[in-house]
């Protein structure tokens, strides 16, 4: 299949990967965890050395049209996937669209209003797989609704207005993993863990309060498996974590010589050493294994580093002319979520339809067409 320019700059927020280092799991200052990784990336001083072909991280891909693309049915856009068992949960924003894994509609969950049972704000939402429930996190009302699977609602929960947070997870004996990055005096910041109805138990991780810089997305939580579920760090460290089982775990540490962009700077000026500490708070994704993640200097120009979890081998992305691709890969749209084990992107109908590679490859998606996901397991990096 011929390369074009639309194919390239796809890749390049994938792959395109070159070996840089083999990680020695070495420290170098008392800010260090003793027990995480150290990922030394010396951007300033790294250079491109060989190709590197994306077919070696990937085991497989599950393609998957999403139906039902009538009245309630039509996904505007994508806010969020979940994957649970045979099940796909796409949230567009204010409804929840469910699917099995061929993409045939099964049910749609969409009881916004003030009403019993109803919701006035989607912020986020996660699945509590060991009980087969949606809970939804209505930021507006302060509460989380619960519903099953076929969407009949179940409960609510009312929260304590002094909680607040961007991102939740639920852990399989129910308790609740919260984030939230804001320095506003609401609620513990960082990441906590409450029980099933949101009442706090113990901090996991912690932000200083002379941390000013401004919360960089929504998505900090992810569920790599069954029982393991990761963090991007708190926005004052350079540290990946895990949570198994409500206990914290430091897993990677990120050294790096690129200073934080000064579009993130809010009240004030940062000190010598918060310049220097890594801006990696974007395109973090992760499965049990590879880890995923972005890395911005003070030009705003973004690096996508890969980490091969079993051999701690970390590879760098540089563009597309450094990928070797082959057969499906070279469709590959950039992830833009990880759930369960899983790499999640697609590509909506409008973009299908203005790229001939992509119409040739999909010749029964239309203008009304729903979305088409595309489900990526990786593999350890031989």
């Amino acid at each position: 299949m011929k390369k074009n320019s639309f194919i390239k700059n796809v890749l390049f927020l994938l792959s395109s990967i070159v070996i840089s280092c083999l990680l020695e799991g070495c420290y170098y200052d008392d800010q260090v965890v003793t027990n995480a990784h150290t990922l030394d990336i010396p951007i300033k001083q790294m250079i491109r050395t060989n190709q590197f072909d994306l077919n070696h991280i990937i085991e497989n891909v599950a393609i998957v049209e999403l139906g039902g693309n009538e009245g309630d049915g039509i996904i505007g856009s994508i806010r969020d996937i979940k994957l649970i068992d045979d099940y796909i949960f796409v949230s567009d924003g204010s409804k929840i669209h469910i699917y099995d894994t061929n993409g045939t509609p099964l049910y749609i969950l969409n009881r916004k209003g003030r009403g019993h049972g109803e919701y006035l704000s989607l912020k986020t939402f996660d699945v509590d797989a060991t009980n087969k429930r949606i809970i939804i996190y209505d930021s507006t009302q302060h509460k989380l609704l619960y519903y099953s699977f076929e969407c009949s609602f179940l409960k609510e929960t009312k929260i304590d207005k002094d909680f607040s947070f961007f991102d939740f997870a639920v852990m399989p004996n129910s308790d609740i993993l919260c984030y939230y990055p804001k320095n506003d005096g609401i609620g513990p910041r960082g990441l906590w863990l409450s029980d099933s109805n949101c009442v706090f138990k113990k901090q996991l991780v912690e932000i200083e309060d002379s941390y000013n810089f401004r919360p960089i997305r929504n998505k900090y939580l992810i569920h790599i498996n069954d029982s393991c579920v990761g963090l991007m760090g708190g926005e004052d460290k350079n540290i990946f974590y895990s949570v198994n089982n409500g206990a914290i775990n430091e897993e990677y540490y990120v050294k790096c010589d690129i200073r934080r962009p000064k579009r993130l700077i809010k009240k004030r000026i940062p000190s010598d050493n918060e310049q220097k500490m890594l801006y990696t708070k974007d395109g973090y994704l992760e499965t049990d294994n590879t880890l995923f993640f972005d890395m911005i200097d003070g030009e705003s120009k973004v690096t996508r580093i890969i980490v091969d979890k079993h051999s701690n081998t970390m590879y760098r992305i540089y563009d597309g002319n450094d990928i070797i691709v082959q057969g499906i890969v070279e469709i590959l749209p950039y992830f833009r979520f990880s759930d369960h084990n899983r790499l999640i992107g697609y590509y909506s109908a409008n973009t299908i339809l203005s790229n001939n590679i992509l119409k040739e490859a999909f010749p029964n998606i239309d203008e009304n067409s729903n979305p088409v996901l595309f489900l990526v397991t990786t593999k350890p990096i031989n």
